[in-house]
This record gives C-alpha cells, structure tokens and sequence, in this order.
C-alpha cells in the first residue's frame, strides 16, 4: 500500500561523455553511489525510486548495471528505475548548446529533463501518496545511509499545505580525494544531493514541471525572488545530520575547492580510498540511532523485480 510520502531521486549516467575511458572511470564511482543507494535506510510510510539515466549508447555500462540490479535482494532491487533515452543524431551543438559544460550534461537542462523524467513517470506511479520530493544525486557522489531519513525528516518540519517547497539541506560531507581527507561542514550553498522540491500530491501537475535540477544552490534574495514568481518558496535547513558526500576528485568540471562556501567546519577526517570513504563516514557521524537496512545481496535473479 503507498504511504505518506515517495521520494524520487533522479541520476544521470555520464550523459554526453564519448570518452570510454572516462566513462569508465566514473563508472568505478558511480558503482560506489549505487552500491550506497541500495543501503540507504528507507523511513517508514516512505517509498523510495532512484531513477537512473542510461542513454542507448552505453552498452557496457548498460549491461554492468543490469548485473548490479540482479545481485539485489528483490526489495531493494525495485527501489531502482532505469530509464533510457537517445542522443540526438545530429548532436546538440544543432539545438544551440555550445558551453563545454551543457555539452558534457545537456539533458539535465530543459527541456530534456523534463522530458526524461515524463519517461521515468510511464514506470513509476505516484497515485495513494500524500506528499511528493523530488531530488537529484550527480553520478559521482554518495549517501550515507541515514540520508533518506533526514530528507523526510527535514520535510516533515518544513511542509506546508497548498505550497511547493524547494529546500535545502546546509550539513554536508566534502570529500578531497587528491588530499584524502573529507571536511564536515555547514554549506552556504546547496548541491544536488541536498535538496529536493517537496509538495503534497495535489501540486504535483505543478511540481512534475519543476525539475530538481533547477533548484539554485544559493537561496539568496534574488532566486529567492525569482523562485517566488515560478511558485516555489526556497527554505534552508540547518539541523541535518550530514548524509551527502561531496566528492571532489580532482578533476571536477567545477570549482574543486569548496571551503568558500563554509559556514562552519566542524570536523576533518581522512580516509584511504574511495571504496574505504563511506564506512569511514558511517563510524564517525552515526548518531547512535539504529536504521532498518534491507539485505542488498541476493541469490536470485532480481533483474525482472525492477
């Protein structure tokens, strides 16, 4: 039976990267990301679907995922949604985008988005629930498994009937890999990951056309503003136990400092590898409170559950 909430939580798989060699590096950490989603704490009268991008061109990576899914136990195998999608075949440069960025991710831009996520829909149904998120995860960053419970936790003392929320969690973990050090922090900033647009099912015609990926990061007066004029109102929540791994690889399109955007650093920890951050992560920040963690691992073929 469907609960108070589904929470949806959309990826994108290296969208534009031609690069196999690339691909198959942030393959390597996108493994990480779903290996942490299926972990991830679901709170009770809570549906979760990690939705996952996988255009028609990623072969291998289509078949590894697959494997993924199998090796699942049932249960948590149906919390993941893969959707397809193609490239156009004459490339993008012919819709206009030409900015090195937009080109690597040009469909997590409108109206691309929108469109793939009206895909995921025809898959997934929000009918019987009482409150919709909505949120992103980039493929190379991670949950902890408490992250779920914050969200919702956070949603709960936000929500307000008849209004859609954009909101943003401050609490993070910033991890420098280069450094192998991860920085706990109070952001100014909000990334996907951390954020989620929040409404009850009868705003969710409106809010399906809000993708989370238009969330901006600063909630300063002027997105705040304009925000306001879409119908959303931006709110910042400060008390959230960090559950989001920033990961900073060295290489980021972005920034890959990011301790101007710290409000506070209230703790630095190290860690050996990738694959070692997240117990790391989990043996420091635990709050004590015990979650309910679904078994991951099957026998079975879980491949036709999803």
């Amino acid at each position: 039976m469907p609960g108070k909430y589904i929470v949806l939580v959309e990826t994108i798989f290296c969208d534009n990267e031609r690069d196999a060699t690339v691909r198959q590096d942030f393959f390597q950490r996108w493994y990480i990301s779903l290996r942490a989603l299926a972990s991830v704490s679901v709170p009770v009268d809570c549906t979760v679907k990690y939705i996952l991008y996988l255009s028609d061109d990623k072969l291998q990576e289509k078949v590894l995922v697959q494997a993924f899914l199998a090796s699942l136990n049932p249960e948590v195998a149906r919390r993941f949604v893969v959707v397809p999608y193609e490239h156009p075949t004459d490339g993008y440069e012919s819709e206009g985008v030409v900015h090195p960025d937009s080109l690597k991710n040009p469909n997590k831009t409108a109206p691309r988005r929108d469109w793939l996520f009206e895909a995921a829909l025809t898959r997934i149904s929000v009918e019987g629930y009482d409150r919709v998120i909505r949120a992103t995860l980039d493929d190379d960053d991670f949950w902890l498994p408490w992250q779920l419970h914050e969200i919702v936790q956070a949603a709960e003392g936000v929500f307000e009937p008849g209004k859609i929320l954009g909101v943003g969690l401050r609490n993070a973990l910033v991890a420098y890999h280069d450094a192998s050090k991860v920085d706990v922090v109070e952001l100014t900033h909000h990334m996907n990951g951390n954020k989620f647009y929040l409404s009850e099912i009868g705003l969710f015609s409106r809010q399906r056309v809000l993708s989370p990926w238009s969330i901006p990061e600063d909630f300063n007066e002027a997105n705040i503003a304009r925000m306001g004029r879409a119908g959303v109102s931006l709110t910042s929540v400060g008390e959230n136990n960090p559950g989001w791994i920033y990961n900073r690889w060295g290489g980021n399109l972005s920034l890959h400092d990011k301790s101007k955007y710290y409000i506070q650093n209230m703790s630095t920890f190290g860690f050996d590898n990738a694959y070692e951050l997240i117990d790391s992560a989990v043996s420091r920040l635990s709050s004590g409170v015990s979650y309910e963690v679904a078994s991951i691992e099957s026998s079975n073929d879980a491949g036709s559950e999803v």
